[in-house]
């Protein structure tokens, strides 16, 4: 097998992911949720049990936010996704959760 350095590059971004989360010492499943055009692909998980879990993991993320102190250049990115979303749901571009996301 031979790869070219884009190829490469890509490979040990995957496979610091993947150490990352074998050199773990915490016990538990992990899943790798695969979208393709706005749909995502869960193998044989439970749909309600992901986005359970997906829920806390969100709600971890805001709480951190909330508490920390962010650069004007994340505040300025937030925006400026949040304002690209707006207009295209104004445009009627994606459905309602695509819109949230």
């Amino acid at each position: 097998m031979s790869l070219n350095e884009s190829e490469g590059r890509l490979l040990l971004g995957v496979l610091r992911d993947h150490l990352a989360v074998a050199e773990s010492d915490q016990t538990g499943r992990y899943i790798l949720i695969r979208v393709d055009e706005g749909t995502a692909s869960l193998g044989d998980n439970d749909p309600a049990a992901v986005a359970a879990a997906l829920a806390k993991v969100l709600s971890q993320i805001v709480q951190h936010l909330a508490a920390t102190e962010l650069t004007d250049s994340l505040i300025n990115a937030f925006r400026r996704r949040a304002a690209e979303k707006a207009l295209g749901l104004l445009r009627g571009e994606g459905g309602a959760i695509s819109g949230l996301v």
